[in-house]
C-alpha cells in the first residue's frame, strides 16, 4: 500500500475538514515552507514560539538544542491554541536538531488531546532525514494518525508533495 493510500480521508480538506499549519523556526527556513503548505491548503497558520527564545548566535543556539535534547527537556512555550478541537489535520513543521525536533515543538504537541487528529510532520534540514524524529512526535501525540511526514527543503517540492498525499 502506497503513502498515499494509507492516509485517513481527513486529508481530502475539500469536505470541511479544518488544517492548521504549526511551525517552529529559528532561521526562516521552516517558516517559509509552513507558508507554502499553509498557501496551498488553506490552513490557519500559527508560529511556535519558545518562551526563552533562543540565541542569535548559531553556536550558541546549537550549544542549547544540545543541552535540551540531552537532558529531554520541554522548554516554556508561549504558543497556545484556543480550540484544537476545531482542527481535524495538523501539519507539524520544525527543523532537524541534532536528528530530532527541537524541544518547543514537544512540549506544544504534549499540551493538547490529539484523538481522532491526523497530523502531518514536515521539516527541513541541511543534512538530515525525518525518520529520526518521527518517534518522538507520535509518543507526543497520542491517539493521533501520524504520516510518514517529509523533509521539505525545496519549497517548489512542496505543492507535488501535498498533491500525492491529500
Amino acid at each position: 500500500m502506497t503513502q498515499a493510500a494509507s492516509l485517513p480521508a481527513a486529508l481530502a480538506h475539500g469536505d470541511g475538514n479544518h488544517a492548521l499549519v504549526v511551525y517552529f523556526s529559528r532561521t526562516g527556513t521552516t517558516e517559509r515552507a509552513a507558508r507554502r503548505i499553509q498557501e496551498l491548503t488553506g490552513a490557519d497558520l500559527v508560529e511556535i514560539e519558545a518562551a526563552d527564545s533562543y540565541p542569535s548566535s548559531y553556536s550558541a543556539a546549537l550549544s542549547r538544542a544540545e543541552r535540551e535534547l540531552d537532558q529531554n527537556a520541554r522548554p516554556a512555550v508561549t504558543t497556545a491554541i484556543e480550540d484544537m478541537a476545531q482542527y481535524d489535520v495538523v501539519y507539524v513543521g520544525y527543523p532537524i536538531w541534532y536528528g530530532y525536533a527541537p524541544r518547543p515543538v514537544l512540549t506544544f504537541l504534549e499540551t493538547y488531546d490529539w484523538s481522532g487528529k491526523t497530523v502531518v510532520p514536515f521539516c527541513t534540514s541541511g543534512s538530515s532525514g525525518i525518520s529520526a524524529s518521527l518517534g518522538e512526535i507520535r509518543e507526543s501525540c497520542p491517539g493521533a494518525y501520524v504520516t510518514e511526514g517529509r523533509r521539505v527543503n525545496d519549497v517548489d517540492s512542496i505543492e507535488a508533495w501535498l498533491n500525492v498525499i491529500r
